[in-house]
């Protein structure tokens, strides 16, 4: 008999396991690089991928090797996306929310920065 209750609590355990996996995938599922206008933003992401792949992302920062250190990198990305406008201010919250060790743990060591209207922004920067 003890066997039996110790076997249902296992099995118990095994469904709310499950259940918490689809959970999760589900979650996943909520995940975009391009949030619709009008959509309510819960948390931001640092993703690190080939830039071909982020052409439909909303907001994009090219990496290509250069000399800048992956913290220093991570910081001045998230100024670039900042100074290059577009942000929301529930946008701008989401990205300043994530910490320098989140964003520079998938990043490669050694990096240049990029982004669309680069050159415009240090145009600004000398004005």
């Amino acid at each position: 008999e003890e066997e039996e209750e110790e076997e249902e609590g296992l099995e118990g355990e095994g469904e709310a396991r499950a259940e918490a996996e689809r959970a999760r995938l589900l979650e996943a599922g909520l995940l975009t690089g391009c949030p619709a206008p009008g959509e309510e933003l819960e948390w931001c992401v640092a993703t690190v991928a080939p830039y071909a792949l982020l052409q439909g992302y909303k907001y994009k920062v090219k990496l290509t090797p250069g000399t800048v250190k992956r913290g220093k990198a991570a910081r001045g990305a998230l100024d670039l996306l900042k100074r290059a406008g577009g942000l929301s201010q529930r946008e701008a919250a989401l990205a300043g929310a994530l910490t320098d060790q989140e964003l520079v743990r998938s990043m490669v060591a050694g990096a240049k920065l990029s982004v669309p209207g680069l050159n415009a922004l240090r145009q600004q920067d000398k004005a």
